[in-house]
Formats: structure tokens, C-alpha cells, sequence
């Protein structure tokens, strides 16, 4: 008998939102093999989406970050995207080293901001497209596996 199991989670913090992607698998001889190997192109299509959706959310949220003169926030902002054996990891946030206040402007809300740049400026992002990212992960994995299974 063999099995798998998928799952996806966004874990939210204040400014580092993570995204996390798991394939376990249990299952004997070349069973398991194959359900690696299926794995595999589950992780490679899951680690094309991530650094997809992490740049999205980036560009959004650098979008409506607040911006003084300096530009230092908006330039603070990143993506980073990692890969170990049956995990993918993305991260996006802003750089406190290069803008100590990330965090004082992320979560006060009276701060006076120019039109159409506002706090909460990670958070909103992920929020509002939630859907459209697990979307942008799905239709990738199935593209994939697709493209596989086409050529047995």
C-alpha cells in the first residue's frame, strides 16, 4: 500500500509571511520509486510557483509601502525562496537591517502616509490574493504532472 500526502499552509507573521509546501511519502519498493519521483515534479513545480507568487507579493506590497525621501523601506523589501528534500519554503518581507522602522510602519495605522500607500502593506498583499497564490501552486503542480504524462 501506498500513499502520499500534500500540504500547503501560508504561516503569517507581521513582516515575513511564509509559505510552506510538504510531500511525505510511505510506501515500499518501486512503489515508492515512483511516488518519488512524482514528488520530485510536485517540489520542482511547487518551487516555480513559490518564487512566482513571492515576487508577486513583493511587487504589490512595494506597491502600497509607505515611501519617504530616502526610498530605504522600498528598496528593504525580498524574496527568498529555498528548497530541502520534500519542502519549499518562501519568504517575503523587508529588510530591518536596511530599514530599522519596517516593523513600526507595518503595524501603526495613524502614521499620515502619501494616497495609496498605507500600513499593513505585507499582510494586505497575501490577504487579498490567497486564493489566486494556492491557484497560481495548483495549476502549476497539474501543468507538470501534465506535461509528464503526456510523454508515457
Amino acid at each position: 500500500m501506498a500513499f502520499g500526502i500534500f500540504t500547503g499552509f501560508a504561516k503569517r507573521s507581521n513582516l515575513n509571511p511564509k509559505f510552506r509546501f510538504r510531500w511525505d511519502l510511505i510506501a515500499a519498493g518501486s512503489t515508492k520509486r515512483r511516488l518519488r519521483k512524482t514528488a520530485d515534479l510536485v517540489l520542482d513545480a511547487s518551487e516555480k510557483a513559490m518564487r512566482r507568487v513571492t515576487n508577486k507579493i513583493k511587487k504589490e506590497s512595494q506597491r502600497i509601502v509607505p515611501i519617504g525621501e530616502t526610498r530605504n523601506l522600498h528598496n528593504a523589501a525580498f524574496t527568498k525562496v529555498t528548497r530541502t528534500r520534500n519542502i519549499v519554503d518562501g519568504e517575503v518581507g523587508y529588510d530591518t537591517k536596511k530599514a530599522p522602522y519596517a516593523m513600526v510602519q507595518h503595524e501603526t495605522q495613524w502614521f499620515a502616509h502619501a494616497r495609496g500607500r498605507r500600513w499593513k502593506f505585507l499582510q494586505e498583499p497575501l490577504m487579498k490574493n490567497e486564493n489566486a497564490f494556492r491557484a497560481i501552486t495548483a495549476q502549476a503542480i497539474r501543468k507538470r504532472l501534465k506535461l509528464i504524462s503526456t510523454f508515457r
